[in-house]
């Protein structure tokens, strides 16, 4: 349901507005001009002066400022308040709250892919599905823990079992992977060189990793 307050500052295209619509009827008590005010500082989030307010609302600049401080009692208790001024009025968090909404609007950033890691996504995006004993054959190390990151950054994926002896889990890239890659399928998928694991680095580490590139990988085959 929309609230109230947002229903009330609809504006009509010529034709459609009914011949008794008026501001004075929409907004005769002072708790309406108090919600169109909350509507317009909510929905604009910035500092508004009262005279923009007037026009906006269709009343006068001191109906504006009676309506402001009422709303700024109404808010009283809520996770919401005004700051105003004689001249500006806007609405923002409470400082109670403001550190919660500062750490939601700006997360952490997950930590950069080091170097082995941007390497074993690599082989599995290019050779995928494998299993973590093809990938410790070419790496020449016990992948057990890189998988562990990447499977927690949503990169990687079990997407099956090897025929072989135990049924060993194959691994393989996922959609998160392509939506940072930017390509639509797999096969869109640059071919393997320097230049594709330079892709890497900018659309995992959002920037540069220590590092150069493993030689054995840059020249690597498809």
């Amino acid at each position: 349901m929309v609230p109230r307050s947002i229903l009330s500052l609809w504006v009509p295209t010529m034709g459609d507005a009914p011949a008794d619509l008026s501001p004075v009827q929409e907004y005769a008590t002072l708790e309406d001009r108090a919600r169109a005010v909350e509507a317009l500082c909510f929905t604009l989030n910035r500092p508004l002066t009262y005279i923009e307010l007037a026009k906006r609302i269709g009343i006068s600049k001191r109906d504006v400022r009676e309506a402001i401080v009422e709303l700024a009692s109404m808010l009283d208790g809520h996770a919401l308040m005004l700051q105003y001024d004689s001249d500006e009025v806007q609405m923002v968090t409470r400082p109670q709250v403001a550190s919660l909404v500062q750490d939601t609007l700006a997360p952490e950033r997950p930590a950069r892919l080091s170097p082995s890691a941007l390497e074993t996504l690599a082989i599995i995006a290019y050779r995928q599905p494998m299993t973590k004993g093809m990938l410790d054959y070419l790496r020449g190390v016990d992948c057990e823990r890189v998988l562990e990151r990447l499977e927690g950054r949503g990169l990687v994926a079990v997407v099956g079992h090897d025929d072989g002896p135990g049924s060993p889990r194959l691994w393989g890239t996922t959609l998160e992977f392509l939506r940072l890659m930017g390509i639509a399928t797999i096969e869109e998928l640059p071919p393997l060189s320097h230049e594709a694991l330079e892709r890497y680095e900018r659309a995992f580490n959002a920037g540069v990793t220590d590092g150069e590139a493993p030689e054995d990988m840059a020249h690597g085959t498809h």
